[in-house]
């Protein structure tokens, strides 16, 4: 994790996935971890903190039990601390599919497991020690705009105070039921009104606008003498980003924008 302005005041909320998909879990009985439960609630809920010495580790608290994950030199992991100890400091390895390894900084093993088959013994990674991080929102892109959905089941919107909160059953409001006249007979029409924009959201970048991509293969670079991308180079290209409504056109390393050619090629000019 970076050690820059942002880790020393960084806490996170998540829930952490093993590759079986079921959730870390800790447990009130015995302070016991497992990780089998198959969705996201109060006892799957972790909170990330930096590390106290600002070291590069990181601290994994219990957001339900208020104590934090350990392992011990044996590989024993538990959720009793009250304070946290040398035992409670990991390192988070970011993999290149998006998980996690959680690795012990004092003993160098990796923590992972199924069901109540936890430890933190493992010299090297496999599946069983992959983790993906649920930050308990989901997104659905809208068009050019993004509505967030937490693990209460609701859409985050925006109230009239400027307040943020996750109580919308709808994205946008729901329909709701106005008298526009009468037809023949007497009868009254109805008709549905818009649905409302509390609920949708721009994503936008606010950083560096620089973007380097990287497939299975290897990097997006132009195809040497042409415009065409390739995604096996060695090598990459430094594309830049500009938004617009919330949509990105992305620009090559000659301010060509990408385009769509022909058979599905993607070109840069």
């Amino acid at each position: 994790m970076p050690t820059n302005g942002l880790h020393q005041v960084l806490k996170i909320q998540f829930g952490l996935v093993n590759d079986t998909g079921r959730y870390l879990t800790a447990e009130s009985f015995g302070f016991k971890v497992n990780a089998s439960a198959p969705s996201l609630k109060r006892k799957q809920t972790w909170v990330l903190e930096p590390d106290p010495g600002q070291g590069t580790a990181v601290l994994l608290r219990s957001s339900h039990l208020g104590r934090y994950l350990s392992a011990e030199e044996d590989g024993r992991v538990a959720c009793e601390a009250e304070q946290p100890g040398r035992d409670c400091r990991f390192l988070v390895l970011p993999q290149p599919d998006g998980r996690w390894v959680l690795q012990s900084e004092p003993h160098g093993r990796f923590f992972g497991g199924t069901e109540d088959q936890l430890s933190c013994f493992a010299t090297a990674v496999s599946p069983a020690e992959l983790w993906s991080a649920n930050t308990m929102f989901e997104m659905e892109w809208r068009g050019r705009r993004v509505a967030l959905k937490a693990s209460n089941g609701r859409y985050v919107c925006m109230k009239k105070n400027g307040q943020l909160a996750a109580i919308s059953d709808f994205a946008g409001a729901p329909p709701r039921l106005a008298w526009t006249g009468k037809v023949a007979g007497g009868a009254a029409q109805q008709t549905l009104s818009p649905p409302g924009k509390d609920e949708e959201f721009t994503l936008k970048l606010i950083n560096r606008p620089i973007l380097v991509l990287r497939g299975l293969d290897g990097f997006v670079c132009h195809h040497r003498g042409s415009n065409q991308l390739d995604t096996n180079r060695s090598v990459y290209d430094v594309f830049h980003l500009s938004f617009s409504d919330g949509a990105y056109q992305i620009r090559g390393r000659d301010g060509g924008f990408w385009y769509t050619g022909s058979h599905g090629s993607v070109c840069s000019d």
